[in-house]
Order: structure tokens, then C-alpha cells, then sequence
């Protein structure tokens, strides 16, 4: 009964509590984040009763989508379900290589949509960074991991006839929040070749929910998943986090 109970109240953050570590947190994100979003009350109250914020940013082009769930769970557990490549993350069609320089905290990535004719290939190279300066500031409470187009090239998997895709960037924050911890994912983008900024933007929208469903549940079931057994996953500055 008392573990139900416990589980019961860790369920119900409070919305103060939370509005004052999000403030925090953008304090932080201020000054060492690349991307940064203040939070309404009528947002913060919908994260404490659990739902998801789902947001769309206008902007000149192409529109940023965000998604944002609370979790009572650590940020360090949350990063493990994010990041869990091993049994999650596959996409269909996708195919991807690492270019020279990279690095965990600083990786340079090509990837390629292979699709179906008679649309031509997407392609695009992404430069994904773990922000060190933002982990070590915040003490370890709010951590981001986000990308940007690069202009490397030279990857064997690129194809003459793809489509380089003239905008994609986004990321994801974590952060302490209530006793448990907010995951945020934002993305913006444009897939060229004349098919409307619109689509992607709605298809961006319409897979919110199952993706951040999906990552939440997860993150409550780390400590009996990341266990003897699992291959290892790394923290933001590259070394192996413990298994439970």
C-alpha cells in the first residue's frame, strides 16, 4: 500500500515546484544553451497532471514543433531512455554514416532517406552536440543534446540524384523538475524538392505524441532494463553510465 502510495504522489508533481526548477533551468539555458523556451502556467500545469505540450512555433519558413512530458523519474534515467540505440531508434529507410572528426560529444553524421520511387532521396549531414558547458553550470540538473546542418561532405553513402535537405535542426533538453524530470523535443525542418514546408511540419506534429509517450514510458522502467547484460550507454561527456 505505502509503495502505491509513493508511486501515487510521485505521479502528481507539483506546479510550483516545477515552475521554479524550468526557471531555473532557463537561467542556465540563457547563457550556455542553444536553444531555450519559456514555459506558461497553463503549460506547466498541464505537465503536472502528465499530458503533453505540444507546441507550434511560427517562423519565418518552415514552423519549430515542440514536445515537452513530464516523468518522475532522474534525468539520467531519461537520458538512457533516449538514447537506448540498442533497442530503440531504427527508422525505416534510414541509412547513416559517421564522417571524419566525429566524436560522441561532437558528432558529424550523414543520413540518407531512401524512398520509395517516384520521390527522390533525401540527404543531409547533421553536426549533434552534447552541451558540456550547460551540464557543468546547472550542476548536473539540466542537460541538451542538439543539431544543425553542417556543410561537411564526402560520405560513401551519398547519392548524386539526392535532394540535400536545406533545413534541419532541433534537439533535446532534460531537466530536474518537481522531484522528477522534463524531457523536450523540438525539431525544424524542410525537405526540399518542391514538396511543401507545411507537410513536414505536420507530420512532425502528428508523431509527437507516440514518440514522447513511448520515451516517458520507458524512462520508468530503466532501472529494471539498463541492467547486467546491456550494451553500454554513454553520459553527454562520453563515459559509460553504471547499470542498475
Amino acid at each position: 500500500m505505502w509503495v502505491w502510495l509513493s508511486l501515487a504522489l510521485a505521479s502528481e508533481p507539483d506546479p510550483a515546484a516545477i515552475r521554479v526548477d524550468l526557471d531555473r533551468c532557463k537561467a542556465h539555458l540563457d547563457t550556455h544553451g542553444r536553444f531555450n523556451f519559456a514555459w506558461s502556467d497553463d503549460e506547466v500545469a498541464a505537465l503536472a497532471a502528465g499530458e503533453l505540450v505540444k507546441r507550434r512555433e511560427r517562423l519565418d519558413g518552415a514552423d519549430r514543433v515542440l514536445g515537452a512530458m513530464w516523468s518522475p523519474v532522474s534525468v539520467t534515467e531519461l537520458w538512457l531512455s533516449v538514447m537506448d540505440e540498442e533497442h530503440w531508434g531504427g527508422v525505416e529507410g534510414l541509412i547513416e554514416e559517421r564522417l571524419p572528426g566525429s566524436t560522441y560529444t561532437d558528432k558529424i553524421l550523414y543520413q540518407r532517406f531512401d524512398l520509395p520511387w517516384p520521390f527522390k532521396d533525401r540527404q543531409y549531414v547533421l553536426r549533434i552536440r552534447n552541451n558540456l558547458p550547460l551540464k557543468a553550470e546547472s550542476e548536473n540538473r539540466c542537460w541538451e543534446r542538439y543539431w544543425e546542418l553542417s556543410d561537411q561532405r564526402g560520405a560513401k553513402a551519398e547519392v548524386e540524384d539526392g535532394i540535400w535537405v536545406p533545413v534541419n535542426d532541433g534537439g533535446w533538453m532534460l531537466a530536474e523538475a518537481g522531484g522528477g524530470s522534463l524531457l523536450v523535443y523540438h525539431v525544424r525542418a524542410v525537405i526540399g524538392g518542391g514538396i511543401p514546408d507545411e507537410l513536414a511540419t505536420q507530420w512532425s506534429l502528428g508523431t509527437l505524441r507516440g514518440m514522447m509517450d513511448d520515451l516517458v514510458a520507458r524512462s520508468r522502467e530503466v532501472r529494471g532494463h539498463y541492467t547486467a547484460g546491456h550494451g553500454p550507454i554513454l553520459a553527454p561527456d562520453g563515459t559509460e553510465l553504471p547499470r542498475y
